[in-house]
């Protein structure tokens, strides 16, 4: 659990028998509240393993659904045990399960009130340009419309009018556009390097506090014990907008 938010794992499982044990075991359990597993009629000893090793939620389907129906029953599953964050995960290893701590830190990130405060300032900021950009997309499919419903009752002089008008709209139209599609991704650069940096100033908050030496990415680092982890921390320091904060003078 990261600040109050119930985090569920589910494993798909076909013929994971051999490869199931290793991924369970690296499970960060620190942050984690529930395991499923939904076997789906694997020909090994998979759900054997399974409750050997302790899952404490295995399913079996009484025939193969496939990978697509396996994952349904996975998600109904994590939400019916009341599950915030669902993060999938392969028992065959394709991926190490240290990146869970990773992947549940950014799901909450999505929760983060800063997060929400850029969102809705970019609304703002760029919701009537959007909106004129609409109804110009709009008024030069009119004339297309025109253009082909009018041909043959229209004049020489008409037609060529309207294809000046059409054509210069078009242009004027991508240029705006053009324009605002980089204002925007320059704008939302900007954001996420002030999002990054508050980031950052919980991290270092973290560290001042507990008196670390050095913070790791778990995603990078081989081994570290689960004391180490600050995830929950850092995390309960975004939520409550604390963020860094100058250091304190011993």
């Amino acid at each position: 659990m990261i600040n109050g938010k119930k985090i569920v794992i589910v494993l798909p499982a076909y013929n994971a028998g051999q490869t199931l044990e290793i991924t369970y075991k690296e499970i960060p359990f620190d942050i984690v509240d529930e395991v499923v597993l939904v076997d789906d009629r694997s020909r090994d000893n998979t759900v054997e393993v399974a409750h050997q090793i302790g899952i404490k939620h295995v399913i079996q389907h009484e025939q193969n659904k496939g990978y697509g129906g396996n994952q349904k029953t996975c998600y109904d599953t994590a939400l019916k045990l009341g599950g915030d964050i669902v993060i999938m995960l392969h028992p065959d290893y394709q991926y190490t399960p240290l990146l869970i701590q990773s992947m549940a830190y950014r799901l909450l990130m999505e929760k983060v009130a800063q997060r929400e405060q850029t969102e809705k300032k970019m609304e703002r900021e760029f919701k009537e340009r959007q909106e004129k950009l609409k109804k110009e997309f709009s008024e030069i499919e009119k004339i297309k419309q025109r253009f082909a419903k009018d041909d043959a009752i229209m004049s020489e002089e008409e037609k060529i009018k309207l294809s000046k008008e059409g054509q210069e709209r078009v242009l004027n139209f991508k240029n705006a556009e053009n324009k605002f599609n980089q204002d925007l991704n320059q704008t939302r650069n900007e954001e996420q390097q002030k999002l990054f940096k508050f980031v950052t100033d919980a991290v270092q908050a973290v560290a001042r506090e507990e008196n670390y030496d050095l913070i790791l990415e778990s995603a990078s680092t081989p081994f570290a014990k689960d004391s180490f982890n600050v995830t929950a921390k850092v995390a309960s320091k975004l939520e409550s907008g604390s963020g860094g904060g100058k250091p304190t003078k011993k």
